[in-house]
């Protein structure tokens, strides 16, 4: 009984071998540490760099994860004299090719870039490594790969400015750097445009200044709450600064996207934002009109003309107040928005019925939304009777 137990125990340990030999060739690894498939892809990080012979038809797969804002550099050497020939290339986590390189000759290397955009927190990027054939060159080689990872944070975030206007940034004003992807041979991405967002009161104008590489063409455009464009720039050349303003006519969130326009490299840009605070109203009052008598218990109208020479449009309360020798008083309100305007504005007020009668001194006055006052004029003198 023992003796077949040993061979029981033999044959398994047999059976064991052969299952993790063939366990071990399917996913063994490449010639530079990556798995053989897209399915046994070897997990890497930034700072990856690995080095070996690589014969024809040799070929490494990796995988890295990427955060939006950041850039997926890869670069391929070859480095010997062995006048080789390699390819290298980055897939999305669908294995679809994104972007591809290629060094033939002897102490040459290539590096080629993927730049994400905001639509997903963190991306999953394989590498792809083989040595190939070409009529030129022999195929074999001495090979080296070097991974890294860039931060190319937009306005210092941590992540990367969004791409529509449900995802744009938050910001206040201030001076940022942002990074656009490159549409450029091997210097390429989906990070094509950032999209900011800041409130803005009633009469304020943002002013933008953009800054692009020296290298690269940027378009600057301002739209409005409802997502209408307002205002666009250009660089006429590339590297040259554009400058755009625009003057909110009322409160509301403006929107300012960065665009590259173009094939050009990726590279950093440089955003100043301000924001002006409303300049003069231009408002005035040219008339108070009003009855030289009134009666409790009745409504008293009175008429303010306002001229506003300003262009933007803002609301404003239209006062028409007044007392009496011993402090009562008697008021009314009215609310109007202007533009560059001449309007009447009919202000009326209501005498109760135990008002005390007398003269009273009315005066006419404009505040802003924020109660300053804009605008005043009187008094008209009013007499009340029983």
């Amino acid at each position: 009984m023992t003796t077949k137990r040993k061979m029981r125990a033999i044959a398994l340990f047999g059976m064991l071998a052969i299952v993790m030999s063939f366990g071990i060739q399917t996913a063994s690894a490449g010639p530079l540490g990556g798995g053989d498939s897209f399915e046994n892809a070897t997990r890497i990080y930034s700072g990856h760099s690995s080095e070996a012979w690589l014969e024809v038809g040799d070929e490494d797969y990796f995988y890295i994860m990427v955060d939006a804002g950041q850039t997926l550099v890869l670069e391929g050497s070859i480095v010997t004299d062995n006048r080789g020939s390699m390819r290298h290339s980055i897939h999305d986590e669908d294995k679809s090719p994104l972007n591809d390189g290629g060094v033939d000759g002897a102490f040459v290397s290539n590096t080629i870039r993927w730049s994400p955009d905001s639509g997903k927190d963190s991306y999953k990027f394989y590498t792809k490594v083989e040595c190939v054939h070409e009529y030129s060159y022999g195929g074999t080689g001495q090979y080296n790969i070097n991974v890294s990872i860039e931060d190319h944070y937009d306005a210092s975030s941590g992540t990367d400015a969004g791409n529509t206007f449900d995802t744009a940034m938050n910001i206040t004003p201030g001076s940022y750097d942002g990074f656009l992807a490159g549409k450029y041979y091997g210097d390429q991405g989906t990070d094509n445009k950032d999209l900011y967002k800041l409130p803005l009161e009633a009469g304020e104008t943002i002013n933008v200044k953009l800054t692009p590489a020296d290298n690269v063409k940027l378009k600057t455009m301002i739209y409005n709450e409802d997502r209408a464009k307002m205002h666009s720039t250009e660089s006429p050349e590339t590297g040259v600064i554009t400058r755009s303003s625009w003057t909110a006519p009322y409160a509301q969130d403006v929107y300012v996207l960065i665009e590259r326009t173009g094939s050009y490299p990726s590279g950093t840009y440089h955003l100043d934002l301000s924001v002006e605070s409303p300049g003069e109203h231009g408002l005035s009052i040219a008339s108070f009109e009003t009855s030289s008598t009134t009666a409790t218990g009745t409504i008293l109208k009175t008429n303010v003309s306002i001229t506003k020479t300003a262009s933007f449009d803002a609301w404003y309360t239209v006062v028409a107040s007044g007392v009496n020798s011993g402090g009562y008083p008697i008021a009314g309100t009215a609310c109007v928005k202007l533009a560059c305007d001449s309007v009447t504005v009919p202000v009326w007020i209501s005498i109760p019925p135990g008002a005390e009668i007398g003269d009273y001194n009315l005066y006419a006055d404009v505040y802003a939304l924020d109660w300053n006052l804009v605008a005043s004029t009187g008094p008209q003198v009013v007499t009340l009777a029983s």
